[in-house]
């Protein structure tokens, strides 16, 4: 899904924190699930993915959302649904 955002972005001229959007919030709303998931808040399903960012601190959202995208599967570390961890990449 994380190149797929990438491909968009760059097809469709969006910036890193829209087509990263597109991946959460925006997605779930197209299902019709967006009061379910998509975002982290409190009342909604913990369904997250987790990703190594290390080395970008004192960045700004838009160079987050970039590395977000860019680190593609080699930099998930983990992933929940429903807060049950389903893939943890540390062995």
């Amino acid at each position: 899904m994380l190149a797929e955002a990438q491909a968009a972005r760059e097809l469709a001229g969006l910036s890193a924190a829209d087509a990263l959007r597109l991946l959460t919030l925006a997605g779930a709303e197209a299902l019709g699930w967006g009061g379910e998931i998509g975002s982290l808040e409190p009342g909604k399903w913990a369904d997250l993915c987790v990703i190594d960012l290390a080395g970008s601190g004192g960045v700004t959202d838009e160079q987050l959302a970039a590395a977000v995208l860019n680190g593609g599967a080699d930099a998930i570390r983990a992933t929940y649904v429903g807060g049950r961890l389903v893939f943890d990449g540390h062995g």
